[in-house]
């Protein structure tokens, strides 16, 4: 149970910053980026991935298949629903980079699947 909670949490908190009006979700990036001494637009494309990826690991650990194909699924949608947010926009190079996250967190569950399960008896 508390895989499907992490996950609920983090796509909760994944559409909170994502769904932000521009001028909030620019500020945001450029007090990050003035504090982690990171370029804007580095730290912009990354998070892309590296959301999606903890999303996708956290629904595959809670849900299975089911989790990873939500994720998916919820990497395009989740850029597709942008078109209706002032100051945001739909990007395709962000659907991919949302889908190279999604990819990467699950091929680490598919990894901790394959190493954790429980071996037969003899």
């Amino acid at each position: 149970m508390g895989w499907k909670i992490a996950s609920a949490l983090w796509y909760l908190f994944e559409c909170s910053l994502s769904h932000q009006p521009g001028k909030s979700s620019g500020a945001q990036s450029r007090w990050l980026a003035a504090r982690s001494g990171t370029d804007e637009r580095f730290l912009r494309r990354a998070a892309h991935p590296l959301c999606f990826a903890v999303l996708s690991l956290l629904s595959g650990l809670g849900f299975g298949l089911w989790g990873l194909g939500f994720s998916a699924a919820w990497s395009a949608l989740d850029e597709l629903s942008k078109k209706h947010i002032e100051g945001r926009h739909c990007s395709v190079r962000d659907i991919r980079l949302n889908l190279y996250g999604t990819a990467a967190g699950a091929a680490v569950w598919l990894i901790l699947r394959l190493f954790t399960r429980t071996k037969p008896r003899a």
